[in-house]
């Protein structure tokens, strides 16, 4: 049986997330529409502002419903105002949402002068305070200390990050099956890892599996880059897909922490509308979970981004998100790691990091120059851990699917000057080499490299 967790994925297709929208609201068919009692102008102005005072709820989803079901949606800008245009005059009423606020419905008022004007007042959720609390969970960020609770006695100890990126295909697929699984639990075992990251989500197999090896899973939530992240639909899509996820796998023992997107600031989301979601999306795992959340992170694609207001990536406004994910790839992490603490009072779990193992140049391995790399890394990493709680290296295995014929090893990827070689390999960062089988046990050949030797050393 094969099996997609470790790749990009909706987990609720758009017609069915509509769907859901509609029994989460009530509506229903109609015959026909309800006589109105106001008739709206083609304009609808509208503003939202928090009921206690009239600080604006910036990036709200409005959606104007008529009798039959949603007609249109909009996100309230920075001052909580939003516009409809070009509307059919009718009788409508207008859905608010946002994460950690009350859900509220109301009427359109009667247009004048073709235009209807309304200011509408919203409250917070008295169970969803500004500021997340100090979560009671297995697992918590306190400060810049993430931490478990080994015995589940309200006492907690440090807890280090010591794992891989895990995405085990088999060659000539971009998916991985059971017993590639049961093989790869083995591996760990003698890896001394404690902790994978996937992409998207995470089999239920794989997570019973890490479960009885002592490992842990940083579950991933994947953001396709194709979405349009200031589009109301996009973003309710978004949230009830992040939605099912948590409550499909809040209760397994195996979960670590969530991890949303993965350097989405490198395509669609180096603005204010992708770091705003995630504190939305970090508030919705909270109404799930209450105070035994798991913590939420956000793999960011380098440091680069955090802590700007513009973009609404500052500790004032990430106040649900617990710590940082950041996947970097520098030879030297120092100067990078310095920067960071003067961007944010929160942790950092590093999600990717490393080097690949051919040598470009010559289309030869060079695995002795990938364990110096990894090492320095992590060298590095333990450095600074006043900030940082451990890491995942990248990758596992090799993946052979990345770059042309999932069925030959190529030698693709992109130039980079943090490489000896001037180039990243795609399809050759695991720390174990991945070929065909040779020994006829029908199961692709694995070879440990020797970075995967030099973890061993220092991970035990």
């Amino acid at each position: 049986m094969s099996m997609i967790w470790n790749r990009p994925r909706r987990l609720i297709p758009p017609c069915a997330a509509l769907a859901l929208l509609c029994a989460a609201w009530g509506c229903q068919e109609s015959a026909g529409p309800e006589s109105p009692a106001n008739i709206s102008g083609s304009t609808i102005h509208g503003e939202v502002v928090e009921t206690t005072g009239s600080q604006p709820v910036a990036l709200a989803r409005v959606w104007l419903n008529s009798a039959t079901g949603p007609v249109a949606a909009a996100l309230t800008d920075l001052n909580g105002r939003f516009v409809f245009s070009g509307i059919v005059p009718g009788s409508y009423s207008l859905l608010i949402r946002r994460a950690g606020w009350d859900s509220l419905s109301t009427g359109v008022p009667e247009g004048v002068r073709d235009t209807s004007s309304v200011t509408i007042r919203l409250s917070r959720k008295p169970s969803v305070p500004e500021v997340k609390p100090a979560g009671r969970g297995v697992f918590r960020v306190l400060q810049r200390r993430l931490e478990q609770d080994f015995n589940a006695d309200g006492m907690y100890d440090p807890f280090l990050v010591k794992g891989v990126a895990f995405s085990p295909t088999l060659i000539g697929t971009a998916s991985t099956d059971f017993k590639t699984i049961d093989r790869s639990m083995r591996y760990l075992d003698t890896l001394n890892a404690n902790t994978l990251r996937t992409y998207s989500g995470a089999d239920g197999y794989l997570l019973d599996r890490a479960d009885e090896h002592g490992i842990h899973l940083i579950v991933s939530f994947w953001v396709d880059a194709s979405y349009n992240l200031a589009s109301a639909r996009a973003r309710e899509e978004i949230i009830l897909n992040f939605a099912a996820m948590v409550r499909s796998l809040k209760d397994h023992t195996a979960v670590l922490m969530w991890n949303l997107g993965n350097e989405q600031n490198y395509v669609n989301g180096d603005n204010l509308y992708w770091y705003d979601l995630v504190q939305e999306l970090a508030v919705t795992a909270y109404e799930i979970e209450g105070e035994y959340f798991h913590p939420v992170c956000a793999s960011n694609g380098d440091f680069l981004t955090i802590g700007d207001p513009a973009k609404r990536s500052t500790d004032e406004y990430l106040t649900y998100m617990d710590l940082w994910g950041v996947n970097i790839y520098k030879l030297n992490l120092s100067p990078s790691f310095a920067y960071y603490r003067t961007r944010t009072g929160k942790p950092v779990v590093v999600t990717e990091f490393g080097i690949d193992a051919l040598d470009n140049r010559t289309r030869t391995e060079y695995e002795g120059v990938q364990e110096i790399v990894d090492s320095l890394n992590w060298t590095q990493i333990r450095s600074a851990a006043d900030v940082c709680v451990g890491a995942t290296v990248f990758e596992f295995t090799d993946e052979w699917w990345k770059a042309g014929d999932p069925s030959a090893h190529d030698a693709g990827g992109y130039a980079t000057t943090e490489h000896p070689d001037g180039y990243s390999n795609e399809e050759w960062w695991g720390l174990i080499a991945v070929t065909p089988d040779a020994d006829g046990d029908a199961a692709d050949d694995w070879r440990p490299r020797s970075a995967f030797r030099m973890f061993q050393r220092v991970w035990r």
